[in-house]
């Protein structure tokens, strides 16, 4: 991250929780209603400017065809251009860069993440060799005052040879205290289980309310395992 900032969210338990079935969407007061930005402005970990880069690892079974090594989450903020076509739109515009072992930049893309204080939820990557992982859960986070809770999720995929194949999604999210930072962050992690005709997969997310997702672990339908650690 290019800059730290103290922060601390007002956890509470929501009626959300119970067999969830789409991503809450914050309610925009009247006076935002025409704000670019309405949709960012309260973010705390997702801010406008920053940037997340993670360093890839995964297991020889990958074929890792432009030796992607780091991705790079930038919040650009807004809803554009993604308004323009659907005006509905509600998301927190990023772009993802790839680049390789050399640190050369390879591809971008750009796609939606939501935060607010009941949930947080992004898109993980789909380009190159992590097109699979939109059979695994999306990292998604709902807050809650309770230790462990659980939820449901599906989601009909709608990208490449995976288009239109319906997963079902199974979280369940513990927290726990963090050892260096007990005074104003909060960890957690989420593990979720994922089915589909496609086969099952496993993903689970290490998240704080300093960093968001700081760690990303994807055990795929074809046996391949990536994951992202947040370096910077």
């Amino acid at each position: 991250l290019l800059f730290i900032v103290l922060l601390t969210y007002n956890c509470k338990s929501h009626k959300y929780f119970e067999n969830i079935k789409q991503v809450y969407i914050e309610n925009i007061d009247s006076d935002k209603k025409t704000n670019l930005n309405k949709f960012d402005i309260d973010n705390k970990i997702f801010v406008i400017g920053r940037k997340f880069r993670y360093k890839i690892t995964h297991n020889k079974r990958v074929k890792n065809i432009n030796n992607l090594k780091y991705i790079e989450y930038e919040i650009q903020g807004g809803t554009k251009p993604f308004s323009d076509i659907d005006s509905t739109y509600s998301q927190t515009v990023v772009k993802i860069s790839y680049f390789n072992n050399e640190n050369t930049f390879i591809i971008s893309e750009r796609t939606g993440i939501i935060e607010n204080n009941i949930n947080v939820w992004l898109h993980p990557p789909r380009s190159d060799i992590f097109s699979s992982l939109q059979l695994n859960a999306f990292p998604f986070l709902i807050f809650s005052d309770n230790e462990i809770k659980s939820w449901t999720w599906n989601l009909e995929c709608s990208y490449n040879q995976f288009n239109n194949i319906l997963v079902k999604h199974n979280y369940i999210l513990k927290k726990y205290k963090s050892s260096n930072y007990d005074s104003y962050m909060e960890s957690f992690i989420i593990k979720s289980v994922s089915n589909s005709e496609a086969g099952k997969s496993m993903t689970i997310n290490n998240f704080n309310t300093l960093y968001g997702f700081y760690k990303m672990k994807f055990f795929n339908y074809d046996k391949s395992i990536l994951t992202l650690d947040l370096i910077s």
